[in-house]
Protein backbone atom coordinates (compact mmCIF):
# COMPACT_ATOMS: atom_id res chain seq x y z
CA UNK A 1 0.00 0.00 0.00
CA UNK A 2 2.91 2.84 0.97
CA UNK A 3 4.29 1.67 -2.28
CA UNK A 4 1.27 2.95 -4.12
CA UNK A 5 1.29 5.89 -2.27
CA UNK A 6 4.02 7.17 -3.44
CA UNK A 7 3.91 6.14 -7.15
CA UNK A 8 0.32 7.86 -6.93
CA UNK A 9 2.11 11.37 -5.75
CA UNK A 10 4.70 11.03 -8.42
CA UNK A 11 1.99 10.58 -11.24
CA UNK A 12 0.50 13.61 -9.74
CA UNK A 13 3.37 15.64 -9.60
CA UNK A 14 3.97 15.35 -13.78
CA UNK A 15 0.62 16.06 -14.47
CA UNK A 16 0.08 18.57 -16.84
CA UNK A 17 -1.55 21.33 -15.17
CA UNK A 18 -5.13 22.04 -16.60
CA UNK A 19 -7.74 25.09 -16.23
CA UNK A 20 -9.69 23.35 -13.73
CA UNK A 21 -6.28 22.49 -11.80
CA UNK A 22 -6.05 26.23 -11.30
CA UNK A 23 -9.15 26.43 -9.33
CA UNK A 24 -8.49 27.52 -5.78
CA UNK A 25 -11.18 27.33 -3.53
CA UNK A 26 -15.04 26.29 -4.62
CA UNK A 27 -18.08 27.61 -5.07
CA UNK A 28 -19.94 25.50 -2.54
CA UNK A 29 -21.42 22.27 -2.69
CA UNK A 30 -24.67 23.44 -1.55
CA UNK A 31 -24.35 26.21 -4.60
CA UNK A 32 -23.11 23.03 -7.24
CA UNK A 33 -25.60 21.36 -6.29
CA UNK A 34 -28.47 23.80 -6.99
CA UNK A 35 -26.66 24.85 -9.65
CA UNK A 36 -26.38 21.39 -11.36
CA UNK A 37 -22.68 22.10 -11.97
CA UNK A 38 -19.01 21.28 -11.05
CA UNK A 39 -16.90 24.42 -10.80
CA UNK A 40 -14.38 23.97 -13.60
CA UNK A 41 -18.54 24.03 -15.51
CA UNK A 42 -19.04 27.09 -13.75
CA UNK A 43 -15.67 28.52 -14.08
CA UNK A 44 -16.72 28.47 -17.71
CA UNK A 45 -19.20 30.78 -17.57
CA UNK A 46 -16.62 33.55 -16.06
CA UNK A 47 -15.28 35.88 -19.08
CA UNK A 48 -11.42 35.73 -19.98
CA UNK A 49 -11.20 39.27 -19.20
CA UNK A 50 -13.07 39.44 -15.97
CA UNK A 51 -10.99 40.39 -13.03
CA UNK A 52 -9.92 38.12 -10.80
CA UNK A 53 -10.87 40.29 -7.05
CA UNK A 54 -13.30 39.12 -5.28
CA UNK A 55 -16.59 41.36 -5.03
CA UNK A 56 -19.69 40.61 -3.40
CA UNK A 57 -21.94 42.83 -5.57
CA UNK A 58 -22.11 43.06 -9.38
CA UNK A 59 -24.67 44.81 -11.81
CA UNK A 60 -25.75 45.61 -15.35
CA UNK A 61 -28.40 47.00 -17.21
CA UNK A 62 -30.71 45.67 -20.06
CA UNK A 63 -33.54 47.00 -22.17
CA UNK A 64 -37.00 44.97 -21.94
CA UNK A 65 -40.11 46.19 -22.95
CA UNK A 66 -41.84 44.29 -19.92
CA UNK A 67 -43.43 44.88 -16.40
CA UNK A 68 -41.77 44.10 -13.02
CA UNK A 69 -45.05 42.03 -12.70
CA UNK A 70 -44.54 39.81 -15.77
CA UNK A 71 -40.60 39.58 -15.04
CA UNK A 72 -42.25 38.34 -11.48
CA UNK A 73 -44.07 35.71 -13.38
CA UNK A 74 -40.86 34.31 -15.57
CA UNK A 75 -39.06 33.87 -12.14
CA UNK A 76 -41.82 33.01 -9.58
CA UNK A 77 -42.04 28.79 -9.10
CA UNK A 78 -38.01 28.40 -9.92
CA UNK A 79 -36.90 31.07 -7.67
CA UNK A 80 -38.55 32.78 -4.31
CA UNK A 81 -39.78 36.40 -5.81
CA UNK A 82 -40.99 39.42 -3.72
CA UNK A 83 -41.66 42.92 -4.18
CA UNK A 84 -39.96 45.72 -2.13
CA UNK A 85 -39.42 49.31 -1.75
CA UNK A 86 -36.11 50.80 -1.64
CA UNK A 87 -34.31 54.05 -0.72
CA UNK A 88 -32.19 54.58 -4.21
CA UNK A 89 -29.61 57.69 -3.99
CA UNK A 90 -28.75 59.21 -7.32
CA UNK A 91 -26.14 62.06 -7.76
CA UNK A 92 -28.66 65.03 -8.33
CA UNK A 93 -31.52 63.52 -7.19
CA UNK A 94 -33.14 64.63 -3.72
CA UNK A 95 -31.05 63.92 -0.08
CA UNK A 96 -34.12 62.09 1.08
CA UNK A 97 -33.46 59.84 -1.98
CA UNK A 98 -36.13 58.55 -4.50
CA UNK A 99 -38.23 54.99 -3.63
CA UNK A 100 -37.53 52.70 -6.02
CA UNK A 101 -40.14 49.74 -6.61
CA UNK A 102 -37.80 46.03 -6.54
CA UNK A 103 -38.07 42.23 -7.63
CA UNK A 104 -36.39 40.50 -5.46
CA UNK A 105 -35.09 36.91 -6.69
CA UNK A 106 -33.60 34.16 -4.55
CA UNK A 107 -32.46 30.86 -5.72
CA UNK A 108 -33.09 27.79 -3.43
CA UNK A 109 -29.77 28.41 -1.54
CA UNK A 110 -30.21 32.44 -1.00
CA UNK A 111 -26.09 32.83 -1.37
CA UNK A 112 -27.06 35.54 -3.93
CA UNK A 113 -30.74 38.02 -4.22
CA UNK A 114 -30.98 39.48 -7.58
CA UNK A 115 -32.78 42.40 -7.16
CA UNK A 116 -34.12 44.22 -10.53
CA UNK A 117 -35.59 47.54 -10.62
CA UNK A 118 -36.77 50.23 -13.64
CA UNK A 119 -33.68 52.44 -14.69
CA UNK A 120 -32.16 53.75 -17.60
CA UNK A 121 -28.59 54.97 -16.93
CA UNK A 122 -28.73 57.03 -13.23
CA UNK A 123 -32.17 57.59 -13.80
CA UNK A 124 -34.91 55.37 -11.95
CA UNK A 125 -38.15 54.33 -12.74
CA UNK A 126 -37.52 54.41 -16.81
CA UNK A 127 -39.91 52.35 -18.80
CA UNK A 128 -38.43 49.70 -20.95
CA UNK A 129 -34.82 49.72 -19.03
CA UNK A 130 -34.31 47.66 -16.09
CA UNK A 131 -31.08 47.01 -13.60
CA UNK A 132 -30.09 43.93 -12.40
CA UNK A 133 -28.35 44.00 -9.24
CA UNK A 134 -26.62 40.53 -8.08
CA UNK A 135 -25.75 40.88 -4.18
CA UNK A 136 -23.65 38.05 -2.46
CA UNK A 137 -23.72 36.77 1.19
CA UNK A 138 -19.95 36.45 0.76
CA UNK A 139 -17.28 37.40 -1.49
CA UNK A 140 -16.30 34.52 -3.49
CA UNK A 141 -13.55 32.64 -4.59
CA UNK A 142 -10.34 34.06 -5.83
CA UNK A 143 -11.20 32.18 -9.12
CA UNK A 144 -14.34 34.65 -9.35
CA UNK A 145 -17.26 32.19 -8.69
CA UNK A 146 -19.70 34.91 -8.11
CA UNK A 147 -18.89 36.81 -10.96
CA UNK A 148 -19.30 33.19 -12.83
CA UNK A 149 -22.79 32.59 -11.27
CA UNK A 150 -23.77 36.28 -11.98
CA UNK A 151 -22.66 35.57 -15.91
CA UNK A 152 -24.43 32.68 -15.64
CA UNK A 153 -27.69 34.38 -15.02
CA UNK A 154 -26.98 36.81 -17.35
CA UNK A 155 -26.37 34.48 -19.84
CA UNK A 156 -29.21 32.22 -19.17
CA UNK A 157 -32.05 33.99 -17.85
CA UNK A 158 -31.76 37.47 -19.76
CA UNK A 159 -32.20 36.46 -23.05
CA UNK A 160 -35.19 33.95 -22.18
CA UNK A 161 -36.89 37.21 -20.70
CA UNK A 162 -36.49 39.00 -23.89
CA UNK A 163 -33.46 41.70 -22.90
CA UNK A 164 -31.44 43.26 -25.37
CA UNK A 165 -28.72 45.52 -25.30
CA UNK A 166 -27.47 44.09 -22.13
CA UNK A 167 -24.86 46.70 -20.60
CA UNK A 168 -21.80 45.54 -18.00
CA UNK A 169 -21.82 48.30 -14.70
CA UNK A 170 -19.43 46.57 -13.13
CA UNK A 171 -15.92 47.90 -12.62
Amino acid sequence: MAGAKKTETKANRGAKKTAASKLEGTAGRKILAQLGLTDAELLAFLPADAPKWLRSVLWCQFDLARSLEDIESYFRGRYETSFSDDLKFPPDGPQAGVSVRMLVVRPEGRYVTYMLYAMRGERYGESGSYQLEAAFGESGTSWGSNRAIYERFKALELPALGATNVRELTE
